[in-house]
């Protein structure tokens, strides 16, 4: 991994033909998001090259339309943010929906609401009978 590293670093430099300390410094968010959007968890485990050249692609679409139809800079990673966020926010869901707070709430409620309901149900077989 750390060669695929190097040598695209080397890619980098040859085609901006300088160095510079920070030269990669606005690839971070892009980076992070596609692996985050090919499927790898945020808690860990295993993520696969497949999972991360969607990811890429689907962020290479988003910011290739983006820019094509005019939006600005910023607009487009911020777009790009709401989509890792969505994405890491349902990757979590997916995993454990304990994890996400919501979630958490909502299949509380819904627990507890067919509990009621079971327990009516029940109540009103048992006056049948």
């Amino acid at each position: 991994m750390g060669f695929l590293s190097g040598l695209a670093g080397i890619f980098l430099t040859l085609e901006t033909t300088t160095y510079f300390p920070n030269q990669g410094m606005g690839y971070l968010l892009i980076v992070v998001a596609s692996v985050f959007i090919g499927g790898t968890s945020i808690f860990g485990g295993a993520g696969t090259i497949v999972g991360t050249v969607a990811g890429s692609l689907i962020v290479a679409i988003i910011e290739a339309g983006l820019v094509a139809s005019g939006v600005q800079g910023f607009w487009t990673r911020f777009l790009i943010g709401v989509v890792f966020v969505a994405s890491v926010t349902l990757n979590a869901a997916l995993e454990d929906p304990d994890r996400v707070p919501i979630l958490k709430r909502l299949r509380m409620r819904l627990r507890g609401s067919t509990r009621k309901k079971r327990r009516d149900q029940v109540k009103g077989e048992r006056e049948t009978t």
